[in-house]
């Protein structure tokens, strides 16, 4: 991932997002199946395809976490606050 480090699609169903010193900086886990592919968009998405017959798409603050709070609206889309200032 540009500027980030190294993503990983793993047969535990799992993401990592790895520092070049080999440092896991992330997990991300939702698959229930074998990751096959995965790659990176400048603009912090992440999209993955797996045995489990869906893409996932994910999407990395740079520098933050949620933490300060997600909420579903009702329209189905998902608002997150975190600490970047970022909604």
């Amino acid at each position: 991932m540009p500027g980030l480090g190294i993503l990983s699609a793993s047969h535990d169903g799992s993401l990592r997002l790895w520092a070049i010193s080999g440092e896991v900086l992330m997990e991300m886990v939702g698959h229930t199946a074998i990751v096959y592919s995965v790659d990176s968009h400048e603009s912090g998405l992440i999209v993955t395809g797996s045995e489990d017959r869906f893409a996932k798409i994910w999407k990395v603050h740079r520098a933050s976490w949620v933490y300060l709070g997600c909420k579903f609206l009702e329209n189905g889309d998902i608002v997150t606050a975190c600490s970047d200032g970022v909604v």
